[in-house]
């Protein structure tokens, strides 16, 4: 045991470098409240997108200095670029598609934020958290002066225990594989399991020395960190508009490039007055902006829908251009030029191919997303929907997606709209797919919410590729609704009616609409609760759960 730990010690002080930026990559993601850090901190090409993140840079700062510095023309020519296929323009259509962090002048603002950004970090965890916890010990030891301040360290460090329970178990778990690796008689394991352990010390142990001192959330400071270096990061944005300018303007000199793609306007043979181009531009915007807020929105039917708004409002060019976040805007020119607010189409969580079938709890629906996730929702005889399972999803990168309210929600009342199985992990936040319900503002985002986090955590933590998850909804006594069992035997008569297979698909389709419009008595959720499982990176499988909410307390009615 002495040989493994002595080599278990080595190794960590021969790997220090890279097991302390990892801790603290690690304890700031959590500590932070809401910014995502990578596990490696000294990775500046890694940290580079949460920074800009953080700045709140992205390629649209880029597009709006190139507009301004082409000039008049600006709008139109950027518009055409962005849209425009040819090799001089490979490397902005890199830059639009790939994101503002991939562009190659972003190695400058790369260094800038590892060597000062987080410089700063480092020194503010030296500072404020090791150096303070040491004062902070030494003057609990005062007779008499630290009895007050003792009680409530004590409180919050028993918050610290229950918070991280997650990190400490998986520290103990390693400690204790160490043991056992011993007891086999195998000192090579077991002298990796003791580095690991001590590695895995590092963000609890931050963790630990934070919540004593009460420091809680640290984001904004990290943020003002950050920040200072805004104006020099700037700076590069700055040289990367430089660069393409030139490139765009001497684009715009090829033939037919540069003009405007209607020919009367060409020619003098508009006759609108400014104040009427302004309007009319104004109405093709608002046009092309319901194209994309259409629940069914999708890109190719907002493409097919621009040229009648060209003709009707007599437009030089209108085109659609898809952001790096993956949001769209659509950019409509006269001379006056307007553009849609930034969309997210979010049709990815729309719910195809839905299929329903009578059980003996009510009526269990299926489908699948047009992202290619699986679901199926029970509803009861109620009404209500008692549980929503998924199948082979992941932590998606989808957005967060269209949200519409359940049918028993009430307007002006404080109540959420609520997913059963949460965005992101690829539930649908469309009414039709029945993964919503009506609860109050703080059981949605801090009680389900915690919960949430908790399965991202566990999905993270144990490096899952996908998962299934179970979430069912406890409403307690609620009474058979005839209109839902009417809904039930209808279903159950369509197996042996003898009818054509279209008709049946026809009937079935009919009652989920039905049941989607249908209206469950409002109240409070008893509870929910969350279990699930996957297979982790080296095909092991991992279950999650139970875990449960209890009641939403919170809820009021009209």
């Amino acid at each position: 045991m002495i040989k493994a730990g002595k080599g278990g010690f080595e190794g960590f002080s021969k790997n220090a470098r890279t097991h302390l930026t990892t801790g603290l990559g690690e304890w700031l993601t959590g500590a932070s409240g809401g910014i995502s850090f990578p596990r490696r901190l000294d990775d500046a090409m890694a940290l580079l997108p949460t920074a800009l993140g953080i700045m709140g840079f992205s390629y649209r700062n880029v597009r709006a200095k190139l507009v301004k510095r082409i000039g008049p023309q600006g709008e139109h020519l950027v518009s055409r670029a962005e849209t425009a296929t040819g090799g001089s323009l490979s490397a902005f259509q890199a830059l639009k598609n790939s994101g503002l962090h991939k562009a190659k002048d972003m190695g400058e603002a790369a260094s800038l934020i590892k060597t000062e950004a987080i410089g700063g970090i480092k020194n503010y965890v030296i500072a404020e958290v090791i150096k303070k916890a040491v004062i902070k010990v030494a003057s609990l030891l005062i007779p008499g002066g630290g009895f007050v301040q003792a009680i409530l360290s004590v409180f919050d460090t028993a918050m610290f225990f229950v918070e991280r329970a997650k990190q400490i178990a998986s520290l103990g778990s390693s400690i204790l594989d160490s043991v056992s690796a011993i007891a086999a008689g195998n000192l090579t394991a077991a002298t990796q399991r003791v580095e690991l352990s001590l590695a895995k010390a590092i963000p609890v142990t931050l963790g630990f020395l934070s919540r004593f001192l009460g420091l809680g959330k640290i984001g904004n400071k990290l943020r003002e960190i950050v920040n200072k270096v805004k104006g020099r990061v700037e700076n590069v944005l700055d040289k990367i508009v430089a660069r393409f300018t030139p490139v765009i303007k001497k684009w715009a000199q090829e033939p037919g490039i540069g003009k405007h793609d209607n020919p009367k306007a060409a020619q003098g043979g508009d006759h609108r007055t400014r104040a009427q181009k302004e309007a009319d531009v104004g109405k093709a915007v608002a046009d092309a902006d319901k194209l994309l807020l259409a629940d069914e929105a999708t890109e190719q039917g907002i493409r097919s829908g621009l040229p009648a708004i060209k003709q009707r409002y007599k437009l030089s060019s209108i085109s659609l251009v898809k952001e790096p976040d993956g949001a769209y805007h659509v950019t409509a020119v006269i001379n006056p030029t307007a553009r849609t607010p930034s969309r997210k189409l979010h049709t990815d969580f729309y719910p195809v191919s839905m299929d329903a079938e009578p059980n003996d709890k009510g009526i269990l629906v299926k489908y699948t997303t047009r992202a290619g996730k699986s679901f199926q929702v029970q509803v009861g005889r109620s009404g209500h929907v008692t549980q929503a399972q998924g199948f082979s999803l992941d932590l998606t990168s989808l957005g967060r997606g269209v949200t519409q309210d359940p049918a028993n929600k009430q307007k002006n009342a404080g109540q959420n709209s609520a997913h059963i199985i949460a965005n992101w992990f690829g539930g649908s936040g469309y009414r039709t797919s029945l993964n919503l319900v009506a609860t109050s503002d703080y059981f949605n985002k801090q009680v389900m919410g915690a919960k949430e986090r908790e399965i991202a955590g566990w999905v993270r933590d144990n490096d899952i590729i996908t998962f299934n998850l179970c979430v069912t909804v406890d409403w307690g006594q609620v009474a058979e609704e005839a209109v839902v069992a009417g809904m039930v035997d209808q279903l159950k008569s369509l197996a042996g009616s003898g009818l054509p297979d279209h008709k049946q698909e026809k009937i079935k389709q009919k009652i989920l609409r039905d049941l989607v419009k249908f209206t469950p008595l409002l109240k409070a959720v008893e509870d929910v609760e969350y279990s699930g499982n996957g297979k982790s990176a080296n095909g092991k499988t991992k279950i999650f759960g139970p875990v449960n909410t209890g009641p939403d307390r919170w809820l009021k009615l009209k």
